[in-house]
């Protein structure tokens, strides 16, 4: 006779109560999952899970006061961080980031086929030592995002990927233009420049641009043109004809 598995312990925090209500009737239906507790507070959540460990979170990334990445920071200052699922609508760079350390998350409203899937993939590959290591990487990455180092006439720039709208090539040199609308001249080839950029955020649409995808706002296949968008600023950028086919996997 089959022992029964042992259940997965969860909590829900989302400051939605509308959303953590919805995922939480959702989850009544896996009997393999129990909810142990539901909270709109990071704060409360910290205090439960001091002193009742379980094996998973589902975790809103946009909250008030503490953001999902800061709850997390505190958690793993007195313990070992559970399997996490991001459950989110905030869908650009926090997105990116959990791609790239192999997370699990659900976009808001939460559909119940994803959700499922969700969890058959948790219950393949769970290992909370992995899990934990996946954490840090991940918070690593949020909380120190890497700079370059870029040489300059007058010496070197240090500049935030995260802050690099689009790269315009002129010679050897390139334009680093800023979304703040500020710009940095390098004296370093764009093909080189490019090398050193992440090519899961970053897209050469011709030989004189690079773009950040994370600001790409529309795309004109017809005219072949590229708009980047930040606040109430709009550019407007030619995109080679055979690279918007790329452009278009890209996204």
């Amino acid at each position: 006779m089959d022992l029964p598995s042992q259940k997965i312990r969860a909590i829900i925090l989302d400051d939605e109560r509308f959303s953590s209500n919805h995922l939480e009737r959702l989850l009544s239906g896996f009997e393999e999952i129990e909810v142990v507790q539901v909270f709109d507070l990071p704060q409360q959540a910290l205090l439960f899970l001091a002193d009742h460990p379980v094996d998973l979170i589902f975790l809103d990334i946009q909250m008030p006061l503490m953001d999902g990445f800061q709850f997390l920071d505190r958690l793993r200052e007195s313990q070992e961080i559970p399997a996490i699922i991001f459950v989110t609508g905030f869908e650009e760079f926090a997105i990116k980031a959990i791609k790239r350390s192999a997370f699990d998350f659900l976009i808001k409203p939460v559909n119940p086929e994803e959700l499922a899937e969700t969890i058959r993939r948790f219950k393949l590959y769970r290992n909370k030592h992995h899990d934990s290591q996946k954490v840090i990487h991940l918070l690593d990455a949020v909380n120190n995002p890497r700079r370059l180092k870029l040489p300059s006439k007058n010496g070197v720039h240090l500049i935030d990927p995260e802050e690099v709208f689009f790269v315009e090539s002129e010679g050897n040199y390139s334009w680093i233009r800023l979304a703040n609308g500020n710009s940095e001249m390098v004296t370093i080839q764009i093909g080189k420049l490019l090398e050193m950029l992440d090519d899961d955020q970053f897209f050469r649409i011709s030989r004189q641009n690079v773009i950040n995808l994370r600001y790409l706002y529309r795309l004109d296949k017809k005219k072949g043109l590229c708009f980047l968008k930040y606040d109430t600023r709009i550019v407007e950028l030619c995109v080679v004809r055979n690279r918007i086919h790329k452009l278009l996997e890209s996204v």
